[in-house]
């Protein structure tokens, strides 16, 4: 069976971290969150603080997309992929 992606789902694939830009009301801010651990690796420095702020920054900023979604994403996300007998992560 042939298997169709979209060229969004080929970038992710090659460039890991970038599914973390999309849908983030602070894309901008871990790109550049991400070049600075860039340099800071090429420099020897610590890049730990760095990385725990740029978690932060994903999830942050992913919960703001979301919010300020429509009702029907909203829903969608809530409700998750259907047909799966796995809870979801998260759920009670």
């Amino acid at each position: 069976m042939h298997q169709v992606q979209t060229l969004g789902q080929k970038l992710s694939y090659k460039e890991k971290g970038l599914a973390d830009y999309a849908c983030n009301r602070f894309a901008r801010a871990i790109a550049a969150i991400d070049v600075m651990i860039k340099r800071y690796n090429a420099l020897g420095i610590d890049t730990t603080e760095l990385r725990a702020k740029r978690e932060e920054t994903v999830a942050l900023g992913t919960a703001i997309f979301i919010s300020n979604s429509d009702i029907l994403t909203q829903l969608s996300v809530r409700v998750g992929k259907t047909g799966s007998k796995e809870p979801r992560s998260g759920s009670r």
